[in-house]
């Protein structure tokens, strides 16, 4: 699966047979309450259990059997008498955060945004990659 795009959707029961099963899909269904992960075949996820990393995962000395996303990596992992990697780390990320609680040392590929503002970790510091738009003027 590392070649494999992948592609998030989020809708309902009803609308998800209007989604093709296409490799690299992965399915919110919000009213359900489920996780749909395409590969040839279509599967449902229903249980998350969400770890901060993968020093925790692999620290648990009993794992239940069961799907672990782990937060820092973006990687679901499935527990059954040994761990299966369902998913790679993507290779860009959007973090959503305050600026002031940006991880001291960022990630090249990732963008950070706090409010409207947009940064790149470059060469040892976060550099700023929008300039102020007034939004405004073109109303």
């Amino acid at each position: 699966m590392a070649d494999t795009i992948i592609k998030f959707y989020s809708t309902t029961s009803e609308k998800l047979n209007t989604i093709e099963v296409n490799a690299g899909n992965l399915i919110f269904v919000k009213d359900e309450r489920t996780i749909y992960l395409d590969t040839d075949v279509r599967t449902a996820y229903q249980q998350i259990i969400c770890l901060a990393n993968d020093i925790q995962r692999t620290s648990l000395s009993n794992p239940i059997k069961g799907f672990y996303f782990i937060e820092d990596t973006c990687i679901l992992w499935r527990y059954d008498n040994g761990w299966h990697q369902l998913t790679s780390t993507p290779q860009d990320q959007i973090i959503f955060a305050p600026r002031s609680s940006f991880p001291a040392e960022g990630r090249e590929n990732a963008l950070y945004v706090d409010g409207t503002s947009m940064y790149r970790y470059i060469d040892g510091t976060y550099k700023l990659m929008n300039a102020s738009i007034d939004w405004g003027a073109f109303a």
